[in-house]
């Protein structure tokens, strides 16, 4: 991962735990050499919602107060994901 306005890089590893083809993909997030059980879980679940497909992001296990957002698309983006 980078910050393309400073250049600046931040390097990022994981370890993927489930792989269902085309529904599910699950891995852990973090620096490269960070233990599986000290890292972040990534949850992504893939559904068909007709000529679209709905995306659910899940992150546990990250340090600091819960959050929700939502994450909006409109125009090309929204064909792409």
């Amino acid at each position: 991962m980078g910050n393309a306005e400073t250049g600046e890089e931040y390097p990022t590893g994981g370890v993927f735990l489930d792989v269902v083809p085309f529904e599910r993909l699950v891995s852990t997030w973090g620096y490269p050499d960070d233990p599986i059980e000290n890292s972040p879980v990534v949850s992504l679940t893939l559904t068909a919602q007709g000529d679209r497909t709905e995306m659910i992001f899940h992150l546990r296990g990250l340090g600091g107060p819960p959050a929700i957002s939502t994450f909006t698309t409109a125009g090309p983006m929204r064909r792409t994901i």
